[in-house]
């Protein structure tokens, strides 16, 4: 198709507003050729928002063309970018093509779509979220109602428990002082003498405000004893947690690393002795034998790191947190085993490792250990709800000052402001773990993002 027209001036700059300009006066002569350049270029920029650095709002220079070659060549290093490069220098080659034969180029852009109505110079389209923050976003949304349902129904459950308990609480805090006026008195203070349900509604207003009452024993704020104990807790949970990723993730290493089935069998064995022996069993056995018998480890007493130093403690932590960790560590090694066996057997990075040389235990640490790590994300974070309610068994047995004695005294006491108080501060510390841990495995694995945008 030749296409007749008269060229402007040979300093001209171009695009595909001006080529659409260009061809405008040719509708009447060549209708077929018209058509293909107005869809292309509302196709090109309105559908596309990555073309959006090849269209500007200034002139550009006499000398220097639309399309920047130069700043899209800074963006090659990714998949995308080379695609802008190679876009950008076919539809270069395009613009050169129509001015061989002849037509009119003028300096600056021109209103360029009748099909859309479109008018005014185009104008640059700015990019929205990523694929990662949508799916970031579509999982908190979801996820909030059902944390909030969730952390009230524990909350229910805990306060009915409490009240359900047997004895009176008003007897329990007056003691000796108890009086039928005084005990009246303490019961209209308490709210006692209202139903269940309005005292829940009560206690649910100021649990909103960070509010969690006033300890019926000790008359001290729930929110500040909370505080004063929760760095011991916040200690045996984090020691225990590394103390299972080590012995978990070393256990299924060696065991498909080495190709000996002894390793595989102990590790088994040890998982499965774990699994059916409750924590507390295991930490009397300990503490008879290595405490009182072979006086290795220290079996009671806790420094306050105030007044000994934040490291006196080290000794009485050590025991406790290798004997919580051993909680979840059985799950942390069946998952990781499995994910490696997967790895080795499926992958094709390992099968060309394999051909580079690579095997053994350098093959596992280097490439399968770190692909097959994400599985640990969700394990870790889901057995922190064990961790925390083996905690509060583990932390009266080494008499560890922490929320679990502060919990175990408190159900004693029928002191529910303290019982209420810690359940719902520990299945807040769940919940927000658990969407932790799904944000973290979202934001690293793109198989999980494409199953939430899809």
């Amino acid at each position: 198709m030749q296409v007749i027209c008269r060229y402007s001036s040979a300093n001209s700059t171009l695009s595909l507003s001006s080529i659409y300009s260009s061809v405008t006066a040719q509708e009447s002569r060549h209708p077929p050729f018209h058509s293909f350049i107005g869809y292309f270029i509302d196709i090109v920029q309105y559908r596309h928002p990555w073309l959006s650095i090849a269209f500007r709002n200034r002139p550009p220079p006499p000398a220097r063309r639309c399309f920047d070659l130069e700043k899209l060549s800074k963006r090659t290093k990714t998949g995308i970018g080379l695609y802008r490069k190679k876009l950008a220098h076919s539809l270069r080659g395009l613009e050169e093509s129509l001015v061989a034969i002849g037509c009119p180029v003028p300096r600056y852009p021109l209103p360029f779509s009748a099909t859309t109505g479109a008018t005014g110079p185009i104008k640059p389209i700015e990019h929205g979220a990523t694929a990662t923050e949508i799916a970031m976003l579509r999982m908190i949304v979801t996820r909030i109602p059902q944390m909030i349902v969730v952390i009230l129904i524990v909350t229910i459950i805990a306060f009915v428990m409490v009240n359900l308990l047997p004895g009176d609480i008003v007897s329990v805090i007056l003691g000796d002082q108890y009086t039928p006026e005084a005990a009246a008195q303490l019961t209209q203070e308490l709210s006692l003498d209202q139903p269940v349900p309005i005292r829940y509604l009560i206690w649910l207003w100021r649990a909103v405000h960070l509010d969690f009452g006033t300890s019926l024993a000790t008359h001290v704020s729930v929110v500040e004893s909370m505080l004063q104990d929760a760095l011991p807790t916040l200690e045996l949970v984090i020691g225990a947690m590394v103390s299972a990723v080590i012995l978990g993730s070393a256990l299924a290493i060696g065991a498909v690393a080495s190709r000996n089935p002894w390793i595989d069998r102990a590790g088994t064995a040890l998982a499965l002795f774990c699994t059916s022996l409750p924590n507390f069993i295991l930490a009397l056995i300990v503490t008879t034998i290595f405490g009182v018998q072979l006086h290795i480890i220290p079996t009671i007493g806790w420094a306050d790191p105030g007044d000994a130093g934040w490291g006196a403690n080290i000794g009485a932590i050590i025991m406790p947190s290798i004997i919580l960790g051993l909680t979840i560590f059985p799950s942390i090694m069946r998952i990781f085993r499995s994910e490696l066996q997967e790895q080795l057997e499926s992958e094709e990075y390992v099968t060309l490792a394999r051909m580079k040389g690579v095997t053994g235990w350098g093959l596992i640490w280097r490439h399968v250990a770190r692909n097959s790590a994400f599985g640990l994300i969700t394990v870790v974070a889901a057995g922190l709800g064990p961790l925390v309610s083996g905690a509060v068994i583990l932390e009266n047995i080494f008499a560890i000052p922490g929320l679990g004695t502060l919990l175990f005294q408190g159900i004693q006491l029928h002191d529910s402001p303290v019982v209420v108080g810690c359940v719902t501060v520990v299945a807040v510390i769940v919940v927000l773990s658990n969407l932790g841990a799904d944000l973290v495995y979202a934001a690293l694995d793109p198989r999980v993002r494409d199953a939430l945008n899809s």
